[in-house]
């Protein structure tokens, strides 16, 4: 249909460093980073335990309960905008990182 989803860089826990493709995605309740990505950060964030939840559009089904509290540096002309979220982890997710819903609570 020629519809794409909307797409912005972003820097993780860093204004230097951690560059990321970052998707903006209004069908998403909670905020995800692939497992790669965080593998790849510079001083990547401790992951936590946190509720389990069941995720059917990302990876088929899986479920998931381990996540990392980030903030996300959005590079702009009047200079970066720092949003502070929490990310659940998900192993073989193809995005890097999918901006949910949840960050605008």
């Amino acid at each position: 249909m020629g519809a794409q989803a909307t797409q912005v860089v972003a820097t993780i826990n860093s204004l230097e460093s951690n560059s990321s493709k970052v998707i903006v995605d209004s069908g998403s309740d909670i905020t995800l980073i692939s497992f790669k990505t965080l593998l790849e950060m510079q001083n990547p964030p401790k992951v936590k335990q946190g509720q389990r939840i069941n995720l059917v559009q990302v990876t088929g089904n899986t479920s998931i309960s381990e996540y990392v509290e980030i903030d996300l540096y959005f590079h702009t002309p009047g200079g970066p905008v720092k949003i502070n979220v929490e990310a659940y982890v998900v192993k073989g997710m193809t995005s890097p990182f999918i901006l949910g819903n949840d960050f605008a609570d």
